[in-house]
């Protein structure tokens, strides 16, 4: 039992650093260029030790890598809620999720970085698609999924530099209809579950 503790308590103190280091790193980046930002600057904002730092990090962009899998992590946590998701639901919680961390996608913009979420997207976008639509995952190619990420990203990216003035269905419905024509949207139906669409079936 004491054991457990001890362990739950350095869970709980590994888990603070590593969100102090987060929010460093980005208010950091909010006023100087990515590259100039030292590891020294990085610890003093966020008070911890170079010590704690390495534990947890090997470079700032392990930093940024570390922050998006948990944002994605928590991303694909929440579809579980719905286990009978629709493509439309996918994406729309999607943009509505990019839309709640805009901040630092525009910081991650600023800095020329944006290339890691579309590795990290790349990666998750197989997690999902195995996890929750199996039926599109087996009758996709890696070809086809690394095209589908690409294209969904630089969607991402082009509504994120617009203002993100459309809705998060209005983009949900969009990357449906640009990335997946063969599960286009029904108007009468859009939250057609991917349980009713036949892979094999010409649409």
């Amino acid at each position: 039992m004491e054991k457990n503790h001890s362990e739950e308590h350095n869970a709980e103190l590994r888990l603070l650093t590593r969100e102090s280091i987060f929010q460093a790193l980005f208010l950091l980046m909010e006023k100087q260029e990515f590259k100039k930002i030292s590891i020294t600057d990085i610890v003093q904002r966020a008070g911890v030790s170079r010590m704690a730092y390495y534990r947890n990090f090997s470079s700032k962009e392990d930093i940024l890598n570390t922050f998006l899998d948990s944002q994605f992590q928590r991303y694909t946590d929440s579809l579980d809620a719905d286990p009978d998701l629709s493509f439309y639901e996918l994406y729309q919680s999607f943009f509505a999720a990019f839309r709640g961390n805009s901040e630092w996608l525009k910081l991650l913009d600023k800095a020329n970085l944006t290339y890691l979420i579309l590795e990290r997207f790349t990666v998750y976008l197989h997690t999902i698609l195995k996890d929750y639509f199996a039926p599109v995952e087996q009758s996709t190619s890696d070809y086809e999924l690394a095209f589908a990420a690409g294209g969904l990203y630089n969607l991402l990216m082009k509504w994120s530099r617009g203002g993100m003035r459309e809705s998060d269905e209005e983009m949900a419905k969009l990357a449906i209809k640009i990335g997946w024509p063969q599960y286009s949207l029904s108007d009468t139906d859009p939250y057609s579950k991917i349980s009713d669409w036949d892979p094999g079936e010409e649409t």
